[in-house]
């Protein structure tokens, strides 16, 4: 991106509104993130360029360029510059939906390899069928995911479990219908292994989602365990009011 980049050309600034100026900016540079306009890896305006660009200090270009790195949407380089971030994908966890669709429905569309495929010491009972597939989206490592599933999935064979999704498996294959899913959330620091896959280096951390999926019968029928770079992709949950049991004091009164 040049000092005085076209798609900016008619921008400006209204210096008489209540908005702080580096909001300001900050709106003009994100537009232009959101509408593609600057794609990944696109170098942004330094400091100096967004000063002479829209006629502000040097603290509030600083500002402006900070905030919008604080929201995850750039990322600077060492000595080489401020650039426009990956997007992270935003897994909705309001739906139940399969780890591979969710990413569909982000408009990501993952390339998968299943790197480890047979028996091991069962997660719980009825589960010793073990599948690890590794995520790449854009060339680039995104997650892990071990799972466990029923004794049956193993007499499926590699090439099935290669072509299909985890619940592909479950319930086209082996005919259970997912009815409830348990997951929790955290960030562990990851092992060697996951660490090299992921790319995250060493003693790096990643993001978890620990599953559970049960059949209408309310048998447990699959378990499964990602992790995925904290950098590339986000948990959302949303929910509806009204608020439950809204206290009004930070603390009980003395």
């Amino acid at each position: 991106m040049t000092d005085a980049p076209e798609i900016y050309a008619d921008a400006t600034l209204d210096r008489h509104a209540a908005t702080p100026l580096y909001e300001q900016v900050c709106r003009i540079l994100r537009a232009g993130i959101d509408a593609g306009h600057d794609s990944h890896g696109t170098l942004l305006p330094s400091e100096a360029a967004l000063q002479r660009r829209f006629g502000i200090s040097r603290v509030t270009a600083r500002q402006a360029l900070r905030k919008l790195v604080d929201e995850g949407l750039i990322e600077t380089r060492q000595g080489k510059g401020t650039f426009v971030a990956r997007k992270r994908v935003q897994h909705q966890l309001d739906t139940p939906r399969g780890f591979y669709d969710e990413l569909l429905c982000q408009g990501v569309i993952p390339e998968t390899t299943l790197t480890a495929f047979g028996t091991r010491e069962p997660r719980a009972p009825g589960l010793s069928t073990y599948l690890e597939r590794h995520y790449l989206v854009d060339g680039e490592p995104l997650a892990v995911v071990a799972s466990w599933l029923p004794d049956a999935a193993l007499a499926l064979g590699e090439e099935v479990a290669a072509q299909r999704t985890i619940y592909g498996i479950v319930e086209q294959e082996l005919g259970h219908r997912i009815a409830r899913v348990e997951a929790t959330i955290s960030a562990e620091q990851a092992s060697a292994p996951v660490a090299a896959s992921l790319a995250l280096g060493r003693g790096g951390f990643a993001l978890v989602l620990s599953r559970r999926s049960f059949d209408e019968q309310g048998a447990l029928c699959e378990s499964s365990a990602f992790h995925v770079r904290p950098d590339r992709y986000e948990f959302v949950v949303t929910t509806q009011g009204p608020l439950a049991g809204v206290q009004t004091r930070a603390r009980p009164p003395g």
